[in-house]
């Protein structure tokens, strides 16, 4: 939000960290987790088997793994993913879910 109104600005900091604010009509966070976590388990009843790759953006893939490993808001939304980072989730009936990040020299100091 560079440039804007420190009052604006102000005012959608405090909002956007606000589970069930729509926005002035947008889609709350609790709404984009139930519209993820529907999306993801239909594809997975589609593909029980196999590779699947679902490609999105950092707030929606914050919402993919507040869904497979049961993650509070809190904790999913502080997860940081660069724009060139990947993520692989192994799921089987066997063992719990496994997250492996590709690391790369930018994101060395995840380690």
């Amino acid at each position: 939000m560079d440039g804007s109104d420190p009052v604006t600005e102000k005012e959608w900091r405090q909002r956007r960290r606000d589970p069930e604010d729509e926005l002035d009509g947008g889609e709350s966070l609790n709404q984009l987790y139930e519209r993820v976590r529907t999306t993801f388990r239909g594809i997975r009843s589609q593909h029980s088997s196999g590779a699947i790759l679902i490609v999105g953006h950092s707030l929606t893939n914050q919402m993919i793994l507040r869904a497979v490993f049961g993650l509070t808001l809190q904790k999913a939304t502080s997860i940081r993913q660069a724009n060139d980072e990947l993520y692989l989730i192994e799921l089987d009936a066997e063992n719990p879910p496994r997250l492996w990040k590709m690391i790369t020299e930018a994101n060395l100091g995840d380690l």
